[in-house]
């Protein structure tokens, strides 16, 4: 249920990925993928590699410079702008939010078909974006319509590896990044969507502010043990190689272990399903949906996806007017 350090690009060719170990690509439905490598582990020297331990002090000391720069401290007066005032909470539940949540999840799926995959991918180079960003939006839709909000605040997760002294460092580099998003009733779904656009390149921009200085900086109402703080929901892009990779001399696949658990209330992965289509999976915590109303939240999001990647139905649906009730495909 909780992906692993799985690569995802962002607008602009970043990269971001899964929120726990940095190697292991995960998938959810309660699922958490772990590499089975062979080669030339069998073969490594016992304890540990210097040279790699040295990579590792030249990061920390690019680290130690790069937080001190104007460049991170204007990023930390970003996040400080973006996240000030009262921070919305996702309201999703169709259950009473227990005080201690359990994490025990599950997962519904759907498959984008060859047509919406095709028109996903265009609109996002129209937006000169990749398709995070319309995913993003019909996400965000969705969870407005279902969260009675007109605000939501989604946490994508950063890999911290586009810096060249990142990009061989043993260690783990991810960041989350929370992206705040208004939904004004009255804006047109293409107009919405460009302003997730501005929103995720501003936030890419600022990422090397790390989430945890500015989480401390945050108000201590803010926090919860009923409920992550500032997002209690993400969106992971989760392209891992379909096929057996080999790196340094050792061979990698990927195999399912059930784990049953998923840290937010919800969250929306998607990944490659074949060479054209694109698979969603929506894991939600028991404790709070049901089954079927998380089956409703994904179907809204294609709803809302099919909407955002017709031209025609973008420019002249406002997000008031759209209909998302799960079936609907009219506005």
């Amino acid at each position: 249920m909780l992906p692993a350090g799985q690569l995802e690009q962002l607008p602009g060719g970043s990269t971001a990925a899964g929120h726990h170990a940095r190697v292991a690509p995960g998938r959810l439905g309660g699922h958490r993928a772990l590499p089975a490598a062979r080669g030339a582990v069998r073969d490594a020297p016992p304890g540990p590699r210097p040279e790699r331990a040295t990579r590792y002090d030249r990061y920390l000391e690019h680290q130690r410079r790069l937080l001190d720069t104007e460049e991170v401290a204007e990023a930390g007066r970003y996040w400080s702008r973006r996240l000030a005032g009262e921070l919305p909470v996702l309201e999703l539940a169709r259950k009473q939010r227990p005080a201690t949540p359990g994490y025990h999840g599950a997962t519904v799926e759907a498959v984008l078909d060859a047509d919406l995959t095709r028109r996903l991918n265009e609109t996002a180079l129209a937006a000169s974006a990749t398709a995070f960003v319309p995913l993003l939006a019909a996400y965000a839709l969705a969870l407005g319509y279902y969260g009675d909000a007109e605000e939501v605040i989604v946490g994508a997760p950063m890999a911290g590896r586009e810096r060249p002294e990142a990009a061989d460092v043993p260690a783990f580099t991810l960041a989350m990044l929370p992206l705040r998003l208004r939904m004004d009733p009255d804006v047109p779904l293409a107009e919405f969507t460009a302003q997730v656009r501005e929103t995720v390149h501003d936030a890419y921009a600022a990422a090397d502010h790390p989430f945890g200085w500015t989480l401390r900086r945050l108000p201590a109402a803010t926090r919860s043990s009923a409920a992550t703080p500032v997002f209690q929901t993400m969106l992971n892009m989760l392209p891992y190689p379909a096929r057996e990779t080999t790196a340094a001399g050792v061979g990698f696949r990927f195999v399912e272990l059930d784990t049953g658990y998923t840290k937010y209330d919800c969250a929306l992965y998607v990944q490659p399903h074949g060479t054209d289509r694109l698979l969603l999976q929506y894991a939600y915590q028991r404790e709070l949906l049901e089954a079927q109303a998380a089956r409703d939240v994904l179907a809204s999001t294609l709803t809302a996806l099919r909407a955002l990647t017709d031209p025609a139905r973008a420019t002249g649906t406002t997000i008031r007017s759209l209909d998302l009730l799960p079936g609907g495909e009219h506005s």
